[in-house]
């Protein structure tokens, strides 16, 4: 059973390759992935479409809402390398991870034409390789 269900933008290449390489360390399978940008979506009505272009969402395994950096070091807590984010939470450090995880956010398009050559996806959708 997931013990997180998490919303991302599946037009956007680094987010994409992000969530891939999240799920292929989750060999328990307690991670479901939905894009927002696909059918799936109308299975959870809850979500705020808005929202969830704006900021990565998830839902935990109590059904809490989980935003941003808080639902990306859940995730890799679950597959074992919590390290990975840790480091943003931490009480001194995690208002700024914070904000730059918001203007990363706001400009992911374009910071993902800068570091993999693709702003968005082909067909709407990244594909794994």
């Amino acid at each position: 059973m997931s013990q997180i269900t998490i919303f991302f933008d599946g037009r956007c290449p680094l987010c994409f390759r992000e969530m891939c390489a999240l799920k292929q360390q989750d060999v328990h399978n307690c991670i479901t992935l939905i894009d927002i940008h696909s059918p799936d979506m109308a299975d959870y009505p809850a979500i705020d479409l808005e929202e969830a272009q704006r900021i990565l969402l998830a839902y935990n395994a109590q059904g809490r809402l989980v935003r941003g950096l808080d639902a990306l070091h859940l995730a890799w807590s679950l597959v074992g390398k919590p390290w990975l984010y840790a480091l943003t939470r931490w009480p001194l450090i995690r208002p700024l991870a914070d904000r730059a995880y918001l203007w990363f956010a706001r400009h992911r398009y374009t910071l993902s034409g800068w570091l993999t050559g693709q702003r968005r996806c082909p067909q709407g959708q990244c594909r794994p390789k």
